[in-house]
């Protein structure tokens, strides 16, 4: 969930309470600043002592790994390790990290720049206890083809967290699924209107959940990716309902 304000042990309780098992942290510097040690220090210990578990780091989108300029590769590279830092003080299995920037075009130069990039972080990361899982997206390069493709030619052996909502946007999403099925650790579920990424609760937008999830059900982890736009008084609670509508019986753990 995106998060409007800061992070704090406060929410993280009511998420607790309203029954998630765990919560993917996103690292926007909004909600999680990742170079306030005062703050990750408190959420570590946090972590520590609760059932509530941190699955993953979403690493800031606006960071590109497949930058084609060098030098602002090189400094987005250096943003994202104080990023995955953050794992020194709350450990994660998985860091999320988009493919490219949102319009970005598949060719061999971009692809060359993202694997550059995942040689450093992907060991940056594996040194901290986590595997980094590529973002399919709304651009060309992030199209779930296009990762397949990626990765069948760098043979980094990165997995990949299924974004339901940006496949409905290109190509659909049990198209999206299935070409990039055999890679998938993770899912991020979220609707929309099939043209602009909006990020709104399951059933709020166009995608067919009832058809999704006949194949989502073997997913072990769906993470709800929403936009809280301070229309919930209860927004832990929203997101919990909308989950346990669209989660069939044995539909793994709710994030």
């Amino acid at each position: 969930m995106t998060l409007p304000n800061r992070l704090t042990v406060t929410w993280l309780v009511q998420a607790r309470e309203a029954g998630f098992d765990c919560v993917e942290l996103f690292a926007d510097r909004q909600s999680l600043d990742y170079r306030d040690r005062e703050q990750l220090g408190d959420l570590g210990r946090w972590f520590h002592d609760s059932e509530l578990r941190p699955h993953a780091l979403h690493t800031p989108p606006e960071l590109n790994i497949a930058e084609m300029d060098r030098a602002r590769r090189l400094f987005h590279c250096d943003e994202l390790k104080r990023a995955l830092e953050t794992l020194e003080q709350v450990p994660c299995q998985y860091v999320v990290q988009h493919l490219g920037a949102r319009d970005d075009p598949f060719h061999g130069k971009r692809i060359d720049a993202a694997f550059e990039s995942l040689e450093v972080l992907n060991m940056f990361a594996r040194d901290r206890g986590a595997t980094i899982l590529l973002e399919n997206g709304t651009s060309e390069f992030s199209a779930p083809a296009c990762i397949v493709r990626f990765l069948e030619l760098t043979r980094l052996g990165n997995g990949v967290s299924f974004d339901a909502g940006h496949a409905h946007i290109r190509g659909g999403v049990e198209d999206g699924f299935r070409s990039l099925e055999p890679y998938v650790r993770a899912v991020h579920v979220h609707d929309n209107d099939g043209m602009l990424d909006q990020h709104l609760l399951p059933g709020a937008g166009s995608i067919d959940w009832r058809a999704v999830m006949e194949w989502l059900r073997k997913s072990e982890v769906l993470v709800a990716s929403i936009r809280d736009n301070g229309e919930w008084a209860l927004p832990q609670t929203a997101v919990r309902d909308a989950l346990s509508r669209m989660c069939l019986p044995d539909t793994g753990r709710r994030t």
